[in-house]
């Protein structure tokens, strides 16, 4: 939680992501990281930014405005043989 905003970050779309990710929230660096094979995360973030580990129905009754990371998949080139052959 940052400046009174919630994000959370899913273990799914983390590992999506290829285990972690750096991204600024609330305008602080923050990074994210899920071990599959530790069922663990870990967590880089300055003093300002509150991190909670926690169920994700328990977290959503208490903070029901949370953004969700999403994990950007790639899209493929325009240019690429795929693509010419639709």
């Amino acid at each position: 939680m940052a400046d009174g905003r919630a994000r959370a970050y899913p273990a799914p779309e983390l590992m999506k992501a290829g285990g972690r990710v750096s991204e600024r929230f609330g305008g602080h660096k923050v990074e994210v990281g899920y071990d599959a094979a530790r069922a663990e995360f870990d967590v880089s973030a300055p003093g300002p930014v509150a991190v909670v580990e926690g169920d994700w129905f328990a977290w959503l009754a208490f903070h029901p405005d949370s953004e969700v990371f999403v994990a950007i998949q790639p899209t493929r080139d325009a240019a690429s043989p795929e693509a010419s052959q639709r």
